[in-house]
C-alpha cells in the first residue's frame, strides 16, 4: 500500500462518507475508538514496534451509524511471531528503527541521502483508508457480515470521525530482500513470519478485511529533470496464507484481490500502492483490497503466514544505499509495503470465555531444545496450561503441563522446555483449561530446525579472527556477524564448492564482546546462528 514519489504524504483530513449498503443485523467491529464511551484500543502507538495490540470490539447497532458497548467483552490480540528477519541494522540507534522484517506502525523512509536507513513512523492502529487517500480503499470494497453484500464498513471516515472502521497497520520491509541478495525483479514469494489474531472467546465465520496489499518505491536520480519518464520504480506486494481449519471465501473487493485455496493474493501484473484509480503524473493503482470470510466454526485464533513477492517490471533493486540505475544517483530509502488488517464478527452469543486475557505464546530453538514462553495479563479461575505439539499443524498431542496462577490482575510469565527436537518442524499451542473444565486455545507458533549441516565457528573465544568450517555443506551462503544490539558488523556472501572449506573473518576494528555468527543458506533460507566471544 506504500507508494513513494520523492516524499511521503500522510492523509491529513477525513473523506466524507458516501452511501453505504446497510446490513440487517448488528455486528462487532474494530473501530477507531473516537467515541469517549468506547475508548482507544490498548496497544495502539506511533512508530515502529512489534509489541501486541489488544483491541476491544464494539457493537455496530445500525451498521455505520451507531456504535455501543457489547454485553460481553470481546477482545482480539494481534501479534507477530516466527519473524524470519531480526537484528536488522536499519536505524538501530534511533527511535524509528525497524527491529524485524514485519513491524507495526512504520512506512518507507523519507531519506534521499545520508547514511542511516530508518522507517517513517505511522500510527500502528488507524482507519483502513488512512494511507493513499486519492487512490485508497473505498467503502464498497468491504463487507462486514454476509449476506448483506458490499457495505457496512466505513474505511475512510465521515466528517465527524466517530464511526470509522480501523485496522492494525503492518509494514513488510522490502529492504531485507536487497540485503539478502535476492533478485529485485523476482516473482518468487519470500516468507517473513506470521500474523496472529487471538480472541478471548470462541468465534465463528469471522470476516477479515485487508486494505492495500501492494506497494512501490519511486525516486528521481540526482541531476535528472522532474518528469515522470525520468523516475525509476520498483514494485512488490505482501501476500498471505491462512494456516488453520476452514475455507476462505472472497465476499467483496477490487479486482486485484484473489483468494486461491487458503492464499490471499494480489493478481496485479504490476502491484502498486493504490487500491482504486487515481489521477496525477503516476498511476499507482495495483493494491489488493477487500473482505474475506473464513468459514470455520468456533475457533479462538487466526494465523496468517506473511510473504513478499517482487515484480519483473521493476527497474532497480528492492532498495540500496548509494547505488542507482543512472550515474550520480544518491539515495538511501527504506522500501516496504504498508497494509492494514481488520475483522468483523457476528454477535458472540454463547461464546466460550477464555480463562486468561492477553496471552501470546512464543517459541525459540536453543540447540536441540525448544524454549516456550508466554505471559498472561489477567487470569480468572485458570487451572492449567496444557502444552500441545504437532508435526503437521493439524494433529496435536500433549507434551507437557504447567499449573496456572488461578486468579490475577497483573502480568505473569510462564516458560517450558521441550527437549530433543528431532524433526524439521514443530507446531505448538497452549490448551488453556479453566477450573470448571472449560478450555480454549492460544495462538500457534512454529519452530523450524535448521537443515544446514556440518558448519561450526571456532576458535571460541576468539582474539584476532574467527574461522567458519563448512563440512559436507556445498552451496551458497551469507555469513554475518551481529553484535548484542543486532547491528551487523560483518557480512559476506560465500560459495562453498569443496567437501571441507574454511571462511576466515578478520577481527580488524571489531570491539571485544559477545557476537552472533549468522549463516543463511541463500537457496533454502535456512538460518544457523552461534554465539562467539571476541576478547
Amino acid at each position: 500500500m506504500s507508494t513513494k514519489i520523492k516524499f511521503y504524504k500522510l492523509l491529513t483530513g477525513l473523506m466524507l462518507l458516501g452511501t453505504i449498503s446497510l446490513a440487517q443485523v448488528p455486528t462487532l467491529e474494530m473501530t477507531s475508538g473516537v467515541d469517549p464511551n468506547i475508548g482507544s484500543p490498548a496497544g495502539s502507538g506511533f512508530g515502529p514496534r512489534t509489541t501486541n495490540h489488544i483491541i476491544t470490539f464494539v457493537q455496530d447497532v445500525l451498521n455505520n451509524s451507531q456504535f455501543s458497548t457489547y454485553s460481553q467483552t470481546v477482545q482480539a490480540t494481534v501479534s507477530l511471531s516466527n519473524q524470519q528477519f531480526v537484528g536488522l541494522p536499519y536505524g538501530a540507534s534511533t527511535s524509528n528503527a525497524v527491529p524485524a522484517g514485519l513491524v507495526f506502525g512504520a512506512g518507507p523512509s523519507l531519506s534521499t541521502g545520508g547514511s542511516v536507513q530508518q522507517a517513517t513512523p505511522l500510527n500502528s492502529y488507524d482507519f483502513m483508508g488512512a494511507y493513499n487517500g486519492s487512490g485508497g480503499p473505498t467503502n464498497s470494497m468491504f463487507t462486514n457480515i454476509p449476506p448483506a453484500g458490499p457495505g457496512g464498513i466505513d474505511a475512510t471516515g465521515d466528517a465527524f470521525g466517530s464511526d470509522i472502521n480501523s485496522g492494525v497497520e503492518v509494514f513488510t520491509c522490502a529492504q531485507v530482500m536487497y540485503d539478502q541478495t535476492q533478485p529485485y525483479g523476482s516473482t518468487n514469494k519470500y516468507y517473513y513470519g506470521d500474523l496472529v489474531i487471538s480472541f478471548n472467546g470462541a468465534i465463528s465465520n469471522p470476516v477479515v478485511h485487508i486494505a492495500g496489499l501492494g506497494g512501490s518505491y519511486r525516486y528521481l536520480p540526482v541531476g535528472e529533470p522532474d518528469a515522470p519518464s525520468k523516475y525509476r520504480s520498483t514494485f512488490f506486494s505482501t501476500e498471505l496464507e491462512y494456516v488453520g481449519t476452514g475455507n476462505l471465501q472472497k465476499l467483496s473487493g477490487n479486482s486485484y484481490l484473489t483468494v486461491s485455496g487458503k492464499n490471499i493474493l494480489n493478481n496485479a501484473v504490476i502491484p502498486n500502492g493504490g487500491s482504486s484509480s487515481n489521477t496525477g503524473a503516476f498511476n499507482n493503482e495495483g493494491a489488493a483490497t477487500g473482505s474475506i470470510q473464513i468459514n470455520v466454526n468456533k475457533v479462538t485464533q487466526l494465523v496468517f503466514k506473511v510473504y513478499l513477492r517482487g515484480c519483473d517490471a521493476s527497474q532497480f533493486g528492492w532498495s540500496s544505499a548509494g547505488i542507482g540505475v543512472v550515474s550520480n544517483a544518491t539515495r538511501t530509502p527504506l522500501t516496504g509495503d504498508i497494509w492494514y488488517i481488520s475483522t468483523s464478527l457476528s454477535p458472540c452469543v454463547g461464546c466460550i470465555s477464555l480463562p486468561t486475557t492477553g496471552l501470546s505464546l512464543t517459541a525459540a530453538l536453543n540447540g536441540n531444545d525448544v524454549s516456550l514462553n508466554w505471559k498472561t495479563l489477567t487470569e480468572s479461575n485458570t487451572k492449567s496450561f496444557d502444552i500441545e505439539r504437532s508435526t503437521d499443524g493439524i494433529n496435536y498431542v500433549k507434551v507437557g503441563e504447567k499449573a496456572a496462577a488461578g486468579n490475577s490482575v497483573s502480568d505473569i510469565n510462564y516458560s517450558h522446555i521441550d527437549p530433543n527436537m528431532n524433526v524439521p518442524v514443530y507446531y505448538y499451542r497452549l490448551k488453556m483449561v479453566d477450573l470448571d473444565s472449560r478450555y480454549s486455545y492460544s495462538n500457534v507458533v512454529i519452530v523450524r530446525k535448521s537443515l544446514i549441516k556440518g558448519i561450526k565457528a571456532f576458535p571460541n573465544p576468539a582474539t584476532d579472527h574467527v574461522n567458519i568450517e563448512f563440512s559436507n555443506a556445498k552451496g551458497s551462503y551469507t555469513v554475518s556477524l551481529l553484535n548484542q544490539l543486532g547491528q551487523q558488523v560483518y557480512s559476506k556472501k560465500v560459495d562453498i564448492n569443496n567437501t571441507v572449506q574454511y571462511i576466515r573473518i578478520e577481527r580488524g576494528t571489531i570491539p571485544a564482546g559477545m557476537y552472533h555468527v549468522s549463516i543463511r543458506d541463500n537457496n533454502s533460507g535456512e538460518l544457523q546462528s552461534e554465539k562467539v566471544l571476541i576478547k
